[in-house]
């Protein structure tokens, strides 16, 4: 399915929406939260969001102080964040552009941000125009689930996102990006049932979160199978 449908349609659902959250967002929330820790202090800051989605994050990073620009391949999305942004009081340049070409001058921003987009969009030009639009010392950090997760199955083989037929990150892409990395959830990422199957979510959260200290020590100390980790976070700063 072509990619801008499949999200003109995912937008367009409350619930697509919630998903996305729950997962990209809910699931992943402590890598997400090493994203926000490299970035440090980002008042004043230029800040480029590449699939902005539902303005969730774009609404953490203009209270954070950014000067955000988000820009999303789908219409409806750039319509739900600027309405979102519109019911919190707050403001950023939201705008449909495909990251693969973006009309965007060179050098013009201090991060270019992206959460689980590469895998929807066509990763060397993407990445290409993102270090094209970075400011010389800027910082370009992504976030992606990687091909070969240990818990491919079940997950995936039923996953409705299969049908947008993504192109996962592989870790040997992210070291040939020469990109600093880190890797987060492995045998944890097989309780990712239970944000499903329980309608409170922190408690989901808590008991799956129980795992992930083993997981950092594992994946610390056995390098080898940070491949087979469902998520990996990559920072490339520009020189």
């Amino acid at each position: 399915m072509d990619q801008v449908v499949f999200w003109e349609k995912a937008w367009t659902s409350n619930n697509k929406i919630d998903e996305v959250k729950l997962i990209d967002l809910v699931m992943h929330k402590s890598a997400v939260e090493f994203t926000y820790k490299i970035m440090g202090d980002l008042n004043g800051k230029k800040l480029l969001e590449i699939g902005c989605g539902s303005g969730l994050q774009t609404i953490d990073f203009i209270k954070k102080g950014a000067k955000v620009t988000a820009i999303d391949i789908s219409s409806k999305s750039v319509s739900v964040t600027r309405s979102l942004l519109k019911k919190n009081n707050l403001r950023a340049e939201v705008k449909k552009i495909n990251a693969e070409n973006m009309n965007l001058p060179n050098d013009s921003f201090d991060i270019v941000y992206i959460n689980c987009v590469l895998m929807h969009a066509n990763q060397d030009k993407t990445i290409k125009e993102s270090l094209r639009v970075l400011k010389r010392g800027g910082i370009f950090i992504f976030k992606e689930s990687l091909k070969p997760w240990i818990a491919t199955f079940p997950y995936r083989i039923f996953s409705p996102y299969m049908k947008s037929e993504p192109d996962y990150m592989t870790l040997n892409k992210i070291k040939l990006l020469k990109a600093k990395h880190r890797e987060f959830y492995l045998f944890s990422s097989f309780l990712a049932f239970l944000f499903y199957i329980f309608k409170d979510k922190n408690l989901a959260g808590k008991l799956f979160s129980l795992l992930e200290p083993i997981d950092n020590f594992i994946l610390k100390n056995i390098p080898f199978l940070r491949t087979f980790s469902w998520a990996a976070v990559g920072t490339i700063k520009k020189e």
